[in-house]
């Protein structure tokens, strides 16, 4: 029943989200590796004030504001409304921002973090590239496999090795990833 309930608070979640009509890049899957960016030579308007619902539908959701959009067919912005989400477990909004990068503006997109934006650290060189070989059968039906990342310790890069893992109940794995930021 348990897995039933939270299945029907996603699709819930999701159905209010598809009724805009441009979706919130909260609901949007995590994007890992290098990403092509939004880049104009417009900069974008003020961000609206935004008066936030005095509460979500269901418990545990936290409002998280709107932002302007790029839209290309119009070649101009558009509001994108805040939206009231129940965040993974664990996990903190970080919105994106419209940063001036000489003379234009480029989008860096929001994405949820087991950090806090406080607690984020920029690192000062991107990660080398996997060291993943081919991966042996499953040695059962309820594991996955866990890919394996590179993890920053301060000062340099350490590998962490792939492992089959079992899969949790009301759970998805988002693989460890960096987002990167000019």
């Amino acid at each position: 029943m348990k897995l039933f309930s939270f299945a029907l608070l996603c699709a819930t979640q999701l159905s209010l989200a598809l009724q805009a009509e441009v979706i919130h890049e909260a609901y949007l899957t995590p994007i890992s590796g290098e990403v092509a960016s939004v880049v104009i030579d417009q900069a974008p308007p003020e961000q609206e004030e935004e008066a936030e619902p005095s509460k979500g539908s269901q418990p545990g959701e936290k409002w998280i504001a709107g932002y302007w959009s790029w839209n290309d067919e119009e070649n101009d912005f558009e509001w994108v409304g805040g939206v009231w989400r129940k965040p993974p477990p664990g996990q903190y909004w970080i919105p994106g921002e419209w940063d001036s990068l000489d003379g234009s503006w480029m989008w860096l997109n929001g994405f949820w973090s087991d950090r806090q934006l406080a607690d984020l650290r920029p690192i000062p060189q991107a990660p080398p590239p996997a060291q993943e070989k081919e991966i042996d059968e499953a040695p059962s039906d309820n594991l996955f496999w866990k890919s394996g990342y590179w993890k920053w310790d301060g000062k340099v890069y350490h590998w962490q090795k792939g492992s089959w893992a079992p899969f949790e109940q009301d759970r998805i794995w988002i693989p460890p990833h960096y987002e990167w930021r000019p």
